[in-house]
């Protein structure tokens, strides 16, 4: 991947918001899939958001400061026990980080019906 044309496509559409929240917002994630394939990159979309992910723990990002940030969720406490417990099963059981849970759109989902299964069960812990 190209490090500069990641961060183009980024900077495009980023509406002041952080790596993360674009690649989590299914709007942002769009057109930052977009414009990095206008740009010229070819890879999955997975591969994509992982090099967004990786140019800020490079800090490479650093000049693009998060400017927006998402209003804390007054429900958090409902769900914050099965976030936490399925990102530790996801770790455990499958070997795999929450930042290639969060990069690839599949395993999102299926980290996202997770947390929604375990919030119901609320007494589930790892």
């Amino acid at each position: 991947m190209n490090a500069a044309a990641i961060k183009e496509a980024f900077k495009r559409v980023r509406e002041g918001r952080s790596p993360e929240f674009v690649i989590c917002d299914p709007a942002l994630r769009a057109a930052f899939l977009a414009a990095a394939r206008r740009i010229g990159e070819r890879g999955s979309d997975a591969e994509l958001n992982a090099s967004l992910m990786n140019l800020r723990k490079q800090g490479k990002l650093r000049d693009t400061p998060t400017t927006r940030r998402k209003a804390p969720d007054p429900n958090l406490n409902r769900y914050q026990n099965a976030v936490l417990n399925a990102a530790r099963l996801i770790e455990r059981q499958f070997g795999q980080t929450v930042d290639n849970v969060l990069c690839d759109p599949n395993m999102r989902a299926q980290f996202d019906a997770l947390i929604q299964f375990l919030a119901r069960s609320r007494n589930v812990s790892f």
